[in-house]
């Protein structure tokens, strides 16, 4: 029993990390999980996608997910935008058509697929929100 009792406090933290890995990265914000069906939302409403290559095991991922995704900031500036979370996990073989390479990838596209602008790794809320401010501007000056 003691034995048991000594890891008690990694078992806990072991189900807070599984727990925790199947959050969307917004609650509050509309995530699909469906690339297709979002461009098609994207193309009927005229809005800019928003695509985040991640997965559950990646830390960096997690760290968007904890530290930009629910701010109010992120929240506004994604308000006319399709969000979608794509698991590479689960979704390999898109990840590997569209040329994922590392994680997190995110990416700002048009609703036919053009990249507008790119984000590899963490880079901290400032500089992701300066990439996506950029992408909004290009996709104002092609509508």
């Amino acid at each position: 029993m003691k034995q048991l009792a000594k890891h008690v406090p990694l078992i806990l933290a072991l189900f807070a990390v599984a727990l925790s890995s199947g959050q969307t990265p917004n609650k509050d914000a509309e995530w699909s999980k469906d690339l297709t069906k979002s461009e098609k939302t994207a193309k009927a409403n005229n809005h800019l996608l928003l695509v985040d290559f991640s997965a559950p095991w990646c830390g960096p991922c997690q760290r968007y997910r904890r530290e930009v995704f629910p701010s109010k900031t992120f929240k506004a500036a994604t308000k006319d935008m399709e969000l979608v979370d794509i698991n590479t996990d689960q979704q390999l073989a898109l990840a590997q058509k569209l040329g994922v390479e590392g994680l997190p990838d995110i990416r700002f596209m048009t609703p036919d697929g053009k990249v507008l602008g790119k984000v590899q790794g963490f880079v901290g809320a400032d500089n992701f929100l300066k990439a996506l401010a950029q992408a909004k501007s290009k996709w104002e000056k092609m509508k």
